[in-house]
């Protein structure tokens, strides 16, 4: 992640996606509130994030890569 997080032009969230989709990487989301907005759209409610980080611990990446995919699909 640091490596990524080096080069000019990639942030937080491309390094994660880079991690996750590229490398299988599934330890870590750049930050779960980033994902708060679409992770309420698919609960129903707000999200208690500490108590998502500890549900799924190590596989965080998981739980971000079909949040924001399911919101997507609940968009269109």
């Amino acid at each position: 992640r640091d490596a990524l997080l080096s080069i000019k032009g990639i942030g937080p969230f491309s390094a994660g996606a880079i991690l996750l989709r590229g490398l299988g990487r599934m330890d870590e989301v750049p930050s779960v509130t980033m994902f708060a907005e679409d992770a309420a759209m698919i609960y129903g409610r707000a999200i208690d994030e500490a108590a998502i980080a500890r549900r799924y611990g190590r596989q965080i990446g998981y739980w971000g890569f079909y949040v924001k995919t399911g919101a997507a699909r609940l968009r269109d």
